[in-house]
């Protein structure tokens, strides 16, 4: 991730859980179901995909 980062010249950090949040809320803002979601995550349980769908969604506004 740092050498994606340091390509994209990201000056963030970023770890794995702020990289599934945001494609989780990117994804819904591009109309993806939960369900692609979940299986993309290898959520098992759609309501913890649903949490992360949720959670960076307003800083993306």
């Amino acid at each position: 991730m740092k050498r994606i980062c340091n390509i994209s010249k990201i000056d963030k950090v970023v770890n794995n859980a702020v990289f599934r949040h945001s494609f989780a809320a990117i994804t819904k803002r591009l109309g993806a179901t939960t369900e692609y979601v979940q299986d993309y995550l290898g959520h098992a349980v759609k309501a913890t995909t649903e949490i992360y769908r949720g959670g960076y969604s307003a800083l993306l506004n």
